[in-house]
This record gives C-alpha cells, sequence and structure tokens, in this order.
C-alpha cells in the first residue's frame, strides 16, 4: 500500500488532466456513470458488515507554533489518507484508457475525521476543501492541508531547557470500530517532515513525533468502541537566547557572592558587593515572574534559583554584620577561645582554608612586663593579653566566614548541576 501511495503521488501531476486516450466525452460519462444513485453520506460498501479500512499519515508542511502562555499547539500538516470506496470502480477501457479521475469533496464519500482534543470551537474544519482523486481499482485518494490546534499540558520546571510533549487525538465521530478503521503504515509511524521548509518556530523545535493507531474498548454500554490515531509531537526550546540573557545573569550572581565571602569580612568592599548582587537578583526574579507561565505546583528551577539566591544571599548581609559584631565587639572581661579552637587555628587546617597563621606573641608579653614599671606591669599584662583574646576572636570570625564560603560554594554547584 506505501508503495502504491508514492507512485500515486509521483503521478498526481497526470491527474490535472486527462490522459492521453480519454477526451471530456468519456470523463463527463465517467463521473455520470460513478455519482449516478451514489449516495455520499452513506459508507462506501456493498455490504453494510465489511469495515471501511482508512490508511492515514501526515506530512509537518509548514512547521509548529506554540503559545505557551495559553498552553496551545498548532501544527500545520498535509493529511494523506486513503481508503476504498466499492462503489467508485471502472474499466478504463470502456473510458479513453482513463484511469484516475477527479471528484469535488462534496460529491464523494469522506470520512468524518475529527481532532478529538480540539483546543477551539468543535465546529472548525481541520481540512481544506481539497479534490478527491479516484482510481480505476477503487482506491480514493485524499490529500487536504490541515490544520491541528490542540491544548497541551506544559510543563515549564526545567524552563529555558524545557521539552513539551503534546497528543493530537484523531478518530471517526459517529462510526465504531466496526464500520471505520483507521490504520497508519508501517513506514509513516512519525510526522514526516519532508516538506519542512517553510516556516519554522523562531523558539520551538520538533525533537521526536510519533503516529499511532489505537483502539479502545467501550466503559459502558452508551459508548461506542472506536479507532483512532494518537498523534505525539515533543518539541524543545531554543534556550540560546534565555542562556545569555539569564543564565549568565544567575552565573553572575552566583560567582559575586562567592567572592563576597572570600572577601576579608571586614574589607570595605563587602558589603556594598552584597548589596549590589541583592538589587540584581531581585530585579531578575521579577522578570522571571513575569516572562515564565504558571506552573501549577511545580516552581520552574529558574524561579527557584532565583529565589533561593536572593535568601541566600540575604542570609550572606546578616552573616557579615554578625561576624563583624562577633569579632569586634569589646568584651568587660577576656573571653578566650576554646583550647580545641586555639589549636585549629595553628594547625594546618587553617592553612588549608587560606587563612594566615594565628599570631602568637608571647616574647612580645614578656618584653613589654620587663621595660614595664612595677606600677603599671600588671595593667600592661592586662591590656596585652586582651588584645591577644581579641585577635583570636577576629581569627575565629574568619575561620568560620570561610566555612560559609564552603557551604555557598557547594550549594550553588547543586544549583547548576541541577539546573543544566
Amino acid at each position: 500500500m506505501h508503495t502504491r501511495m508514492i507512485h500515486f503521488l509521483i503521478s498526481t501531476v497526470s491527474l490535472i488532466r486527462p490522459s492521453l486516450g480519454a477526451d471530456s466525452t468519456d470523463i463527463s460519462r465517467l463521473r455520470a456513470t460513478i455519482l449516478n444513485n451514489y449516495d455520499k453520506n452513506t459508507r462506501p460498501t456493498q455490504n453494510r458488515h465489511n469495515v471501511t479500512t482508512i490508511e492515514i499519515y501526515f506530512l509537518l508542511s509548514a512547521g509548529i507554533q506554540f503559545d505557551e502562555q495559553l498552553g496551545k499547539l498548532t501544527l500545520d500538516l498535509i493529511t494523506v489518507a486513503a481508503w476504498e470506496d466499492e462503489h467508485v470502480k471502472w474499466d478504463p477501457e470502456n473510458y479513453g484508457d482513463l484511469t484516475a479521475i477527479q471528484f469535488a469533496s462534496s460529491e464523494l464519500w469522506k470520512p468524518d475525521i475529527s481532532v478529538l482534543n480540539n483546543y477551539d470551537e468543535s465546529e472548525i474544519d481541520h481540512f481544506g476543501n481539497s479534490l478527491l482523486m479516484a482510481s480505476s481499482d477503487s482506491w480514493i485518494w485524499w490529500i487536504p492541508p490541515s490544520k491541528f490546534v490542540v491544548g497541551c499540558a506544559t510543563d515549564y520546571y526545567l524552563w529555558p531547557y524545557d521539552k513539551q510533549q503534546c497528543h493530537v487525538w484523531i478518530s471517526s465521530w459517529a462510526y465504531d470500530i466496526d464500520e471505520v478503521d483507521l490504520i497508519v503504515p508501517e513506514n509513516n509511524t512519525y510526522l514526516l517532515d519532508d516538506w519542512h521548509a517553510t516556516r519554522e518556530s523562531r523558539e520551538w523545535t520538533v525533537i521526536s513525533s510519533s503516529v499511532t493507531p489505537t483502539r479502545s474498548s467501550p466503559t459502558n454500554d452508551t459508548y461506542l468502541s472506536s479507532a483512532y490515531v494518537t498523534i505525539v509531537v515533543v518539541i524543545q526550546r531554543k534556550s540560546s537566547s534565555h542562556t545569555a540573557a539569564i543564565t549568565v545573569v544567575g552565573l553572575g550572581i552566583a560567582a559575586a557572592i562567592l567572592v563576597s565571602f572570600w572577601l576579608d569580612p571586614f574589607a570595605n568592599e563587602r558589603l556594598p558587593t552584597i548589596l549590589l548582587a541583592i538589587l540584581i537578583n531581585s530585579i531578575y526574579l521579577q522578570y522571571m515572574h513575569k516572562i515564565i507561565p504558571n506552573n501549577g505546583n511545580f516552581v520552574p528551577l529558574t524561579i527557584r534559583f532565583f529565589s533561593d539566591s536572593l535568601v541566600m544571599l540575604t542570609f550572606a548581609l546578616a552573616w557579615t554584620v554578625g561576624i563583624r559584631y562577633l569579632a569586634k565587639t569589646k568584651r568587660n572581661s577576656p573571653v578566650p577561645l576554646p583550647e580545641f579552637l586555639q589549636s585549629f587555628l595553628d594547625s594546618k587546617g587553617a592553612t588549608v582554608l587560606c587563612l594566615n597563621p594565628r599570631p602568637t606573641t608571647k616574647g612580645q608579653i614578656q618584653r613589654k612586663n620587663t621595660e614595664s614599671s612595677e606600677e603599671d606591669g600588671e595593667v600592661s599584662e592586662l591590656v596585652q593579653e586582651d588584645n591577644l583574646i581579641q585577635e583570636d576572636w577576629e581569627w575565629l570570625a574568619r575561620l568560620v566566614d570561610r566555612i560559609a564560603f564552603i557551604f555557598y560554594l557547594l550549594t550553588y554547584i547543586i544549583f547548576i548541576i541541577a539546573f543544566f
């Protein structure tokens, strides 16, 4: 059947005019013979128990359009359908060797194929009024341009690297499976795109498709068992512009917060860096909320990234103020660090965290005590001890700041892995 379909499409041009052996009288006589007592509202079978089998497949003629705000997919196709009409048959020798003839769309029976999940009103005509082409062996060919507009359950969780899977369900509206059956040729179980050259979506591309015939069973006595064809189209967003305008900004915000943690907690540049990152992050979070359609219960990763990043930036701001308070607050009495922290600050672990060695000024204490008078020696020793303890708290602030840097670095690495 598929080979015959190809040969027929190749010879379509010859159908525009009669065969060389036929004249207008032969065509008129053949049309009058076929249409005499022909009932276009009755299935084209001699026996009502015979099943009319429709062979159908689709060519993607002008690409796809997808309205993500409405969740609406538009497919511009060429539908190729063929069936056997037992009332349309003749001997070419009796009609000037005429082997094929054309009929208007309204002159012969056509299957009432409809899109069951049509997005627009039910009265829409999916198929144009193209001519029917009949061959002398009873086969009718119908190749109309088609427009299918269906709703699509969208998922923007991975936006702007999202893929959308849309379904088109096609079936005969009035006939059950015992009257009209829909089948798909083995070599045409996907949308052919040989003619896909005139209009291509600037934002979406078709990465896979399938065309599958399905038999359904009635759920109760009030429903008919019908045959239908399921078209599944998977489209992917072309995300290059989004990557340049949004993803790179997100990476820049991550870099800014990591740089702020790498700066000395007492550096003057640290707070302005965090505040600027908070401002940029807030602007982009609002922008993402406006351009990304509602995704139901699943927040898109892009919005989650910017919202979580804003929380982390706010925490980084509070963290910076907190560790400055921890390190610089003057205490009424010396409060030394626990021994294990003092030992760590003197260990190689502190060096691995890029902390300078903890200063020890025992010799300076002894020298200052020697140079001091008996009256103020005790005071000098206390003052020096206070300075050492204060320096220990400053180094502790730097230590916990490095730990926070590692935590933020690992968190953003996880974000980036999940995002890409």
